[in-house]
């Protein structure tokens, strides 16, 4: 019996759920670039598990054939986690955005990362609170206007980025849904300059 994976493509990564994100959505572009990446990783479909919380990006688990889990707000991380340490063999992705990653789900973004456990976090950054119609979120520039912040925004924005490197974060990348062709390298790097995800031989000084 052969031990090599399936060859997919991205066809066999797409679930049959009807995808209910508004019409233009970046989110649109992200979730067709993982479709794409999987099958470049060499693994079963059986071993991928996406992880979310709550908001527009916290749909992503029912697009994907694969196993996922749509959890509680702020808390995939945590819940993330367990799942690796019970199997560490999975490939375990947390689909997360601005409010639900870097609002209530701070702490356990921060403590996730500086645990440097074998998790890809993608997170879906609009700088707004999308489903819930248009509050200022964490990422929100200084002075835009929202629902909730009719005079401008107050509040200087979150750099997720400057998080991950002073949180230990062994892998940064970030990239405009306006660029799919180069989402899916993104996702998951071409051999020649793919890095050691999350390796402790590759910590950040």
């Amino acid at each position: 019996m052969s031990t090599q994976p399936p060859t997919y493509t991205f066809k066999d990564f797409a679930s049959d759920q009807e995808v209910r994100w508004c019409p233009g959505c970046g989110d649109y572009v992200i979730l067709r670039g993982m479709q794409k990446a999987l099958p470049l990783m060499g693994k079963r479909r059986e071993d991928f598990v996406f992880i979310s919380g709550i908001g527009c990006s916290s749909r992503f688990p029912y697009y994907m054939e694969t196993y996922g889990f749509h959890t509680i707000h702020g808390r995939a991380p945590a819940i993330a986690t367990g799942v690796k340490l019970s199997n560490p063999a999975l490939s375990v992705w947390v689909m997360t955005g601005d409010g639900d990653g870097l609002a209530i789900g701070g702490n356990h973004m921060i403590h996730v990362i500086r645990r440097n456990v074998d998790l890809n976090v993608v997170l879906f950054n609009n700088k707004i609170y999308g489903l819930t119609k248009g509050q200022f979120s964490p990422t929100s520039d200084l002075g835009q206007k929202t629902k909730s912040s009719p005079y401008g925004n107050t509040q200087p924005p979150f750099n997720f980025g400057e998080l991950t490197i002073g949180s230990a974060g062994q892998f940064y990348a970030r990239i405009p849904d306006n660029n799919p062709n180069d989402m899916a390298d993104i996702l998951w790097p071409p051999k020649t300059t793919r890095v050691r995800r999350w390796s402790r031989s590759c910590k950040t000084a």
